[in-house]
Parts: structure tokens; sequence; C-alpha cells
């Protein structure tokens, strides 16, 4: 359904680490190691709401998911060589 509102369920989750690494008001860059089936856009919300802000996820990047590593992996061009 296009434009509905999606209402997630509760779940425990474990916030491993959460650091402020920029701070350039009214943007924050935070990095995050969080337990499997984290939401970051809902826990860029939570911190808005905490705040007494409204909160959204401008940018996203996962660096790492479970074993595999953003540092190990290759770029297109890398993989098309290989081909």
């Amino acid at each position: 359904r296009r434009g509905g509102h999606v209402i997630l369920k509760k779940r425990k989750i474990t916030i491993k680490s959460l650091d402020l690494v920029e701070l350039n008001p009214p943007l924050l860059k935070i990095r995050a190691v969080v337990s499997s089936g984290t939401y970051i856009r809902t826990l860029s919300e939570d911190i808005g709401k905490a705040l007494g802000l409204g909160a959204y996820t401008k940018e996203l990047l996962r660096t790492r998911v479970g074993s595999f590593d953003l540092k190990d992996c290759k770029s297109i061009e890398e993989l098309k060589q290989k081909l």
C-alpha cells in the first residue's frame, strides 16, 4: 500500500556502542554498533524524541554486517575485471 503508515512491533535490541562523530547543527553524524534487527531509522527518530525534537535519517552507510566488512568490498570495476 502506497503512502500508508507502518507500525513496527517493539523488539528488544542491543546498542553495543553509539558515538557522536560530528555535530554541525541541525545535523549530527553518529556511529552505531547494534544487534541484528535494529532499525537505524527508528533509532534516529527515538533519539529525536528523547531530545524533544523531530529527527530522521538523511544518510545511512552500513560498514559491517556480521563478518562482512565494507573495507573488504570490491567495486563494480574490480568485479568486471575478474570476469
